[in-house]
């Protein structure tokens, strides 16, 4: 019956997909739909799915309010002291958790190469001298009774999570040796993980299990930590450890496959009932690596896969693919917001009760595999999206993307919401994908109206975007709904952006010289007939791309160039490139027939793409843009073209999460170091920023904001949304390398930057060297310390991850030692960033010196301070 159901299926949909494409009737009034019934709650909003594995890098990189911001309810980091990475020790990152669920630690990355001790095993086994148990017992085993003894003794050891083993299945370590004719391969031997390598594996988990335990029988344990899901696997496993008392306390599995948002929740039922068939309770479930290389850090594929999580109610963790220092590509940089952290954002803000969603979005359906594994239903995983409304009932959140045509979400059965016959204010915003370390200050408004809400409502999208994230809330409407100026100059509250974002892709342009198409490996937008969605191939005079913009009216533009630059340095002996070869690009960029050199920044692979902003005066209609090649190697992926003036400097949201009976909090995004006037609304005594207050008494208060992240907590419940404007008055004090008394090993040298010489102080270690500089200051109190500086330093060898160091410095104040100071790495000795830390001056002249104490060396390496281009000193209230 089924079969014959499926048939019937298949020729329905083939003739209407037929019939549709000749007509072209489906494609111009078909629109991808979500609907969500709010009268079936799925349970209290999770957020599992934002979680991390080697997120975090150092205690302050990313930052303590960029970790905060997203709520972060897992992550996954190595045993303090690991030789896996030169980072991501769990010692550094636990303390910046303040909301974790769990904190899983990957024990056996305390060995230093990927897969854990790979060439000695595999030169073992190809000696036919390998013994699992040997090994386990000689040197495994050892080195977990020591971690263990030293983890359960850490202060956020209640919240630990043992991952015994990681990606076992893999079968290096228990694997049976099968012998391998193919030359290519230098043991002559694989790892078979059969019927023989699951029952090795078993035996050494129930050892490994065991031995945990009886040193505290406390320890969550968690595992099998298998590479993918696969049933047969995970079914032998627990009932072996059903059989033999070692079940592990919670499931830990990956989901790394192209199909994970087809088979996810399939899955998850599939293991659910495999624990009840089992006899086993269920337990707690945290994907500790999900998402691809191509996944990661894109807002339109990742909501589809934290709909699935935040469905399905279970934990996950971002694969580490690229950088270990922001959040799994969630950042721009240290503190500074991209795309997909607005996802983030939005996601993890969302509160109360999720409700039943169901998408339909039949043209990006798995109707191949439907068939090819004979599934049970046809699923669309498309345009895809999840609701929540707040225990209130007052507040309707959603957050959808993934499809690129004409979209919307519908709301049903509303009259079980307080919100019901009320007036409500629709608000739809759309995070805009700039690359993976383009920076996104603020999402784009698409529209914001009024309407009186009944039963049911539909909201149109219009033509999505297919990297981008939207955001669509729905609330009581008040009195400080924002009003708009309408181009006639009549003012309204209803709001219909008519000069949203507009993304061109330079794939679909005119190619010159010896430029190519080509489908990258990581996150690109759009793609063309050939399914490339990259230009490649601009490395000689002449290559480059050409396209056709337009625009709408006169005026002031951003053209955002999507773009990714890569390494030019020499390779070694062990195949791989110098940082020394991470260099700005320069190209020659054409508008209308002028000519200007831009230099990109160096993102350290061609794949790895950011954004380099152009702004041009433009009349309204169409114009020619074009990139050519002058000097170094870079790719394009699209150029994203808007008004100016859509782009704000300055961002300020609620933040409820950190809100409490005697605080009102605010998460201020600015997009520069600087002064910023503050005024609160309302009869607040106080201002927190950061560890100082501020008192207020009704004035302007004039208060320094670094680029990125800033939170204002306001002592009172009352709080609206402050005033917050940028003071362009305020200037900030600066002291460059020349005005610094040097001693030891420091040095002041230069550097050639984009034809600009730069100075800059070199030669701090944690051997030598140190750079005192005198502040007068106007009055005792906090002051801001911001450090211009580079640092390019890389240490470790990895298959695919970019083992970054964030160099830091030890900073003195008047002899006493202030702290630590990371300063996240910034791909290239010539690009420089900020960053900015608070500190208390006595009034009159005080004295900073800017050193490196040692005491984070990692396996005994020395540690140097970045190079340092200069520090401003300002006070925290002008």
């Amino acid at each position: 019956m089924k079969k014959a159901i499926k048939i019937i299926l298949t020729v329905l949909i083939c003739f209407v997909l037929i019939i549709g494409a000749a007509t072209g009737i489906i494609f111009v009034t078909y629109k991808s739909t979500v609907s969500f019934d709010f009268s079936k709650k799925t349970g209290e909003v999770m957020k599992g799915a934002s979680g991390y594995l080697y997120g975090i890098a150092e205690n302050g990189v990313p930052s303590a309010e960029m970790v905060e911001s997203v709520d972060v309810t897992t992550i996954a980091q190595k045993v303090a002291g690991g030789l896996q990475h030169p980072i991501g020790d769990i010692d550094n990152a636990s303390p910046m958790l303040t909301k974790a669920k769990y904190e899983v630690v990957y024990l056996q990355d305390i060995y230093d190469t990927w897969y854990y001790m790979h060439d000695e095993i595999m030169q073992m086994r190809s000696e036919n001298a390998y013994d699992w148990q040997e090994f386990l017992t000689s040197d495994y085993l050892p080195k977990v009774e020591k971690m263990t003894k030293e983890l359960m003794q850490k202060p956020y050891s209640d919240k630990l999570v043992y991952c015994l083993y990681n990606e076992c299945d893999n079968g290096i370590w228990f694997g049976e040796s099968v012998k391998d004719e193919n030359p290519d391969n230098a043991y002559g031997v694989w790892c078979d993980y059969n019927q023989t390598g699951r029952d090795n594996f078993n035996s050494a988990w129930k050892q490994t299990y065991d031995l945990v335990k009886s040193i505290n029988p406390k320890a969550v344990i968690g595992g099998p930590g298998f590479c993918d899901y696969n049933y047969e696997e995970i079914k032998y496993f627990l009932e072996y450890c059903k059989e033999n008392a070692c079940l592990p306390d919670v499931m830990i599995y990956h989901e790394l496959s192209e199909d994970t948002v087809y088979f996810f929740d399939e899955h998850i039922r599939e293991y659910r009932q495999l624990e009840k068939d089992t006899g086993i309770d269920a337990l707690p479930i945290i994907i500790t690596e999900y998402g691809m290389m191509n996944e990661n850090g894109y807002p339109g594929e990742m909501v589809k896969i934290i709909t699935q999580f935040e469905t399905n109610k279970v934990y996950g963790d971002n694969a580490y693919w690229r950088l270990a220092d922001n959040l799994n590509d969630t950042c721009a940089d240290d503190n500074s917001p991209n795309a997909q952290w607005w996802l983030m954002r939005w996601y993890t803000d969302m509160k109360g009760q999720t409700v039943e969603g169901k998408n339909k979005d039949i043209l990006s359906s798995n109707f191949k595999n439907y068939f090819k594994y004979h599934l049970d239903e046809l699923s669309f995983k498309g345009f895809m999206g999840i609701a929540s409304v707040s225990d209130e009932g007052d507040e309707i959140d959603i957050v959808c993307g993934g499809g690129d045509r004409e979209s919307r979400v519908q709301l049903k059965h509303l009259d079980k919401t307080s919100l019901y016959g009320k007036e409500v204010r629709i608000t739809v915003e759309e995070s805009v994908y700039k690359g993976l370390y383009g920076i996104v200050s603020s999402p784009v408004v698409i529209k914001e109206y009024t309407e009186k809400l009944g039963k049911s409502l539909t909201v149109d999208l219009g033509k999505l975007d297919r990297a981008n994230a939207y955001h669509v809330v729905v609330k009581e409407a008040s009195g400080e709904d924002a009003f708009y100026e309408n181009e006639d100059g009549t003012v309204s509250e209803d709001f219909e952006n008519k000069y949203i974002p507009v993304r061109y892709e330079f794939e679909n342009g005119t190619l010159l010289g010896s430029a190519y198409t080509y489908d990258s490996y990581c996150p690109a937008s759009g793609g063309n007939e050939e399914g490339h969605d990259t230009v490649g191939g601009m490395e000689n005079e002449g290559d480059g791309v050409e396209i056709t913009i337009d625009v709408p009216s006169d005026g002031t533009y951003n053209l955002d160039f999507v773009y990714g630059n890569s390494n030019d340095g020499e390779w070694d002996e062990n195949g791989r490139q110098s940082p020394d070869g991470r260099v700005y690009t320069e190209a020659l960029l054409t508008v209308d027939g002028e000519e200007e050199h831009i230099f990109l920044p160096n993102t350290i692979r061609s794949e790895y793409s950011s954004c380099y902003t152009v702004k041009k005066k433009l009349s309204k209609g169409t114009h020619t843009v074009s990139v050519r090649h002058v000097e170094g190697t870079y790719v394009l992926d699209s150029l994203v073209v808007s008004p100016e003036d859509t782009s704000p400097n300055l961002t300020v949201l609620p933040d409820e999460d950190r809100s409490n009976g005697e605080n009102t909090s605010f998460l201020a995004v600015a997009d520069k170091d600087g002064y910023y006037d503050v005024q609160a609304l309302t009869d607040a005594d106080t201002l927190t920023v950061g560890s100082a207050k501020i008192p207020l008494d009704g004035d302007i208060k004039t208060v320094f904001f670094k680029r990125g992240l800033n939170y204002l907590d306001f002592n009172s419940e009352k709080t609206l949304k402050p005033n917050v404007i940028e003071n362009e008055e305020a200037k900030l004090s600066f002291a460059s390398p020349d005005t610094a008394v040097l001693a030891g090993s420091a040095d002041v040298k230069e550097i050639d930057i984009n034809g600009e010489k730069c100075s800059y102080i070199d030669g701090i270690s944690c051997n030598s060297g140190g750079a005192k500089f005198s502040v007068n200051a106007d009055k005792s109190g906090d002051y801001c310390i911001t450090l211009d500086y580079s640092n390019n330093e890389e240490g470790g060898v990895h298959d695919y991850n970019v083992d970054l160091v964030e160099r830091y410095v030890t900073v003195d104040v008047n002899g006493v030692k202030a702290g630590n100071y990371y300063c996240r790495n910034t791909y290239s000795w010539e690009t420089r960033k900020t960053v900015t830390f608070t500190v208390e001056l006595k009034e009159g002249i005080n004295t900073i010196t800017i050193r490196n104490d040692g005491e984070a060396k990692f396996n005994g390496r020395d540690t140097f301070a970045p190079y340092i281009f200069g520090i401003s000193v300002n006070p925290l209230i002008k």
